[in-house]
């Protein structure tokens, strides 16, 4: 590759714009690759919702479905006991009969054997009741009005009597009265009880949903833990990268810096002695002018002329090789960002990150180019000491120097540090 001490001349004014630039351009990559993940980290979030929220409405619909039916087969349950306890359609009229197991021994004898018709079967009725009891108590249960149990029965049994006056005494006395007396004081306990397992029940159903959505936040909760501990191990891994290739860049800017101050102390150098040199030729046409006026000043004049075109000779030479150099070490810079760029996408290609293969060749011909324009590159011969040769060296190209031999183009891979490569190497 370009060697270290092929170093870009600046003149001594500058020496800060390639660290600049190289700071730019880690930024701007650092901008690029956080970009890059965020987008990812959207992505993923994204596929993730639509996921979780296909999961829930699966869900949703399954337990619908599940409550459908349960509802269906409940519903028929308790057709089946309806028909159970009311018999036959086939019948003239639907009966029940009390369930006197766990009642006390003061009421069994009421309802043993007792048989209480609940409607005339009659199916064209528009009413979908069996039978209708409106009771106003004048802020009284309907246990505590005789009367009203005694008309309550009578309206579950049917008939014309259920209004008529009472054949006997309405009081608690009578037996008819005790027994319908005795009927809505269970039907009201049973009423009771039933109010209370409802109630239970959906606090139960309740308690299952806020139990089952508890379940699927925890686990959507680990899910999303995994997936941030997975973001942070990449994190850490892209920061450690970054770190590297940042530590990388600071060493070629030292060494840039380094090579720029000796390039600059090297024309501090000549400069001092194009100084001595004008000196010693001003001293020796003083000489011959004090010896001969015109032959020396012709001799002089020549000299003199001789001295200022080598001098300007040498000077355009080492501008001409500074230039060539300058040029060449921002070749070797640019094509040191776009290995690094490469390796990164090839690291990320093994990771199974899927990559641009269009920008890789992009980058690829561009490195080509790059080392192309390096081969191009020609450095101009240093000056020689000597008066007596007027013809100058032949130039040298800076390719043809860089690549003469594989001693010279090992010894330079070598000197690169990892994640940079050599333009006369050829790494892809």
């Amino acid at each position: 590759g370009l060697r270290p001490e092929k170093a870009p001349i600046t003149h001594g004014r500058g020496k800060g714009l390639m660290g600049g630039l190289l700071a730019e351009s880690r930024r701007a990559e650092e901008a690029r690759l956080e970009r890059e993940q965020q987008k990812e980290a959207a992505k993923r979030k994204l596929r993730a919702e639509e996921k979780k929220k296909a999961e829930a409405e699966a869900k949703r619909k399954k337990k619908r479905a599940d409550e459908e039916k349960e509802m269906a087969k409940s519903i028929r349950e308790k057709k089946r006991s309806a028909h159970e306890a009311l018999g036959s359609g086939d019948q003239a009229e639907k009966v029940a009969r009390f369930n006197t197991v766990g009642l006390p021994v003061e009421v069994d004898h009421l309802y043993a054997g007792a048989v209480v018709r609940v409607g005339d079967g009659d199916e064209s009725s528009s009413s979908p009741y069996d039978f209708v009891f409106d009771f106003r108590g004048g802020g009284k249960h309907i246990s505590q009005v005789p009367l009203a149990c005694l008309q309550f029965v009578r309206c579950v049994r049917g008939g014309a009597d259920f209004l008529s006056p009472p054949e006997v005494d309405s009081s608690s006395s009578d037996p008819d009265t005790r027994f319908a007396m005795s009927v809505v004081s269970m039907l009201a306990g049973y009423n009771f009880l039933s109010d209370a397992r409802h109630s239970l029940d959906q606090r139960n159903r309740e308690l299952n949903a806020q139990n089952s959505e508890l379940v699927s936040e925890s686990s959507r909760l680990k899910e999303a833990r995994t997936r941030a501990e997975s973001e942070v191990a990449k994190l850490k891994d892209l920061l450690n990268h970054s770190q590297g290739v940042n530590g990388e860049l600071i060493a070629s800017r030292d060494d840039l810096s380094s090579k720029v101050d000796a390039l600059t102390l090297a024309l501090t150098e000549a400069e001092e002695a194009k100084k001595e040199v004008e000196s010693r030729i001003e001293g020796e046409v003083a000489e011959l002018r004090s010896s001969s006026k015109d032959d020396v000043a012709r001799a002089v004049e020549e000299a003199k002329k001789r001295a200022k075109d080598k001098l300007r000779r040498s000077i355009e030479i080492m501008e001409e090789r500074s230039k060539a150099q300058t040029e060449a070490d921002r070749l070797a810079s640019l094509a040191s960002q776009v290995v690094g760029a490469i390796r990164r996408m090839e690291k990320a290609a093994k990771d199974g990150v899927p990559i641009d293969a269009a920008k890789k060749e992009k980058l690829e011909a561009r490195l080509a180019s790059y080392t192309a324009e390096a081969d191009s590159i020609v450095l101009p011969p240093l000056p020689s000491d000597s008066s007596d040769d007027d013809e100058a060296e032949p130039k040298k190209g800076v390719a043809l120097d860089i690549s003469s031999s594989d001693s010279s183009d090992k010894e330079g891979e070598k000197s690169e540090p990892e994640g940079r490569s050599s333009v006369a190497g050829k790494t892809p």
